[in-house]
This record gives structure tokens, sequence and C-alpha cells, in this order.
């Protein structure tokens, strides 16, 4: 488990077999608190690794400049070698179930550091429970709200 914020973050993996993770707004993730003893509580929060996994790399293949592109800083692929190690540490399998098909990721035998991936996509979960989204990626609630000058509020609280 990973701290974020004030939650721990543990990911699964549920699979094409196991139970999937639905949540308003897109979000693939659920707080959860779970009671350990009788005064002591954890907040912890679950996230499905293979949406986020497969999310954080269709970002990466998006072209530069194009709406979702994940973009990495600079121009020398030297200086992000160990980082673009880290990111494609694990592969994909596409795999199917219960009507359903989902991408599992796998690592490889020899079991190569993914840590920074993880961190990656830890952060892109984090971010979409806290209503971060896509640039150009439509949004059915309007988040514009209408201005209030203060001397409308005084006069409301004056009344």
């Amino acid at each position: 488990m990973v701290c974020c914020r004030g939650f721990a973050r543990a990911g699964r993996s549920p699979g094409k077999q196991g139970r999937q993770f639905y949540h308003a707004g897109g979000a693939i993730a659920s707080q959860c608190v779970q009671h350990c003893g009788r005064h002591r509580a954890l907040r912890h929060v679950e996230i499905d690794t293979n949406f986020w996994k497969t999310f954080v790399h269709e970002r990466l293949a998006t072209a530069m400049g194009d709406f979702g592109c994940l973009s990495i800083f600079g121009r020398k692929a030297v200086e992000h070698r160990l980082f673009a190690e880290h990111l494609t540490a694990e592969y994909r399998v596409r795999t199917e179930g219960r009507g359903r098909t989902v991408d599992e990721w796998k690592l490889p035998a020899h079991k190569p550091d993914n840590h920074w991936f993880d961190c990656v996509v830890g952060c892109a979960a984090a971010a979409s429970m806290q209503g971060v989204e896509r640039i150009g990626a439509r949004s059915d609630v309007s988040t514009r709200r209408e201005r209030i000058k203060l001397s409308d509020l005084q006069r409301q609280r004056m009344r």
C-alpha cells in the first residue's frame, strides 16, 4: 500500500472473473474505511489497476499535441531512460470472461522494476477522484458557476 494524502492506496486487479469497479463520473476507484479493532479505522482507496494502467498507456501512446496526450518534458531520451523502462516493465494480455474483455497487466518472469509506473497509475486515479478531466473530454456536469458580486452578497446578508 502507498499513502496518498491521508489515504493508503491498494491496487486491485479484478481480472476477467473478478468484481468490477463502478463509480459515478468515470472514476474507477473507491474510498473505503476498514475497521481495525475496536477504535481504529483505516481509510484507504482501492483502484482497478488494469483499467488505470491501460488508461496511462493510452495517454502515452496519444500523439503529441492531441487531446489526452501525456508527455514527458525535455528532448533528450537519455534523461528519461530509467523512467521509460519502469513505464514499459509490464505487458498487457487481453482476456475475456463474463461477457467482457479486459487488459490484464503482468510482469515478465525476470520482474523488472515498475515502481514509477505504479506511481503514475496511482496519480491518474487520484486525479480522477479529485475531478480532474482530460482536456477536450466531454463533461455532463457544467462546472461553470455564475459570478456573484460582493455587493450582492452584502445586500443579501442585510435582508
